[in-house]
């Protein structure tokens, strides 16, 4: 986390005199996320609304009509997803007297990072793929009956995967306006509940808005 944090103070100190890439970007939107379970349960699912914004520059722009861009996305993602745990009735001797279930939402904050190649088409769309690394902040959940045991240490630290997106960047001035549709999904793990004896894996879809201000010209 402190490393993460150092990069970001880093890429903010050093855009800001534009001497370190050669253009920024800062976008926010909505996200709509979810969680790979496993095993399934009955009834086990669904996706949940969250915020994002992101600070990404440009590290450097290449090609014969510097149709290529290098950039770090670093970002602050709410991540979740509707979670389902069973609730178990005891009568005074420990023996079960009724089952019951209890669907939730879960909130995972995360700051991401996310080294990508770019490629622009006709000066205005852009096509972005590229491995990520999230490091996990804390998770909120809304049970009523405290079915869910987990506690910020049953959360894994990191988690790894991948970042694609399209989207389109136009404008006359300076500043373009960015629209970006982005999707992530995870390769490793992001938590265990013992309660319901799940993995659970994140995705998530992103919409984002913003602008990008160029900072200095760059030829290769």
């Amino acid at each position: 986390m402190k490393h993460l944090l150092f990069i970001l103070v880093y890429i903010v100190s050093s855009s800001a005199f534009g001497q370190a890439f050669t253009q920024l970007s800062i976008k926010i939107g909505p996200t709509l996320s979810g969680q790979i379970k496993s095993p399934k349960l009955f009834a086990d699912g669904g996706d949940k609304l969250g915020l994002s914004g992101t600070i990404e520059p440009t590290i450097l722009t290449f090609g014969s009509k510097k149709q290529f861009d290098f950039n770090t996305d670093v970002s602050f993602i709410q991540k979740g997803g509707q979670n389902y745990s069973p609730i178990y009735a005891y009568d005074q001797w420990g023996q079960v007297i009724g089952i019951g279930s209890e669907m939730y939402p879960v909130t995972i904050n995360y700051f991401s990072f996310s080294p990508s190649f770019k490629t622009n088409f006709w000066k205005v769309v852009f096509v972005k793929v590229g491995p990520r690394l999230d490091a996990f902040v804390n998770f909120k959940k809304q049970d009523n009956y405290s079915s869910d045991p987990r506690t910020n240490k049953d959360f894994n630290k990191t988690t790894f995967g991948t970042t694609y997106s399209i989207g389109i960047c136009t404008g006359e001035k300076r500043a373009k306006f960015i629209c970006e549709f982005i999707g992530q999904n995870d390769f490793t793990n992001s938590s265990y509940n013992k309660a319901s004896g799940q993995t659970f894996k994140n995705f998530c879809y992103i919409i984002k808005f913003g602008v990008t201000i160029p900072l200095k010209k760059q030829e290769i």
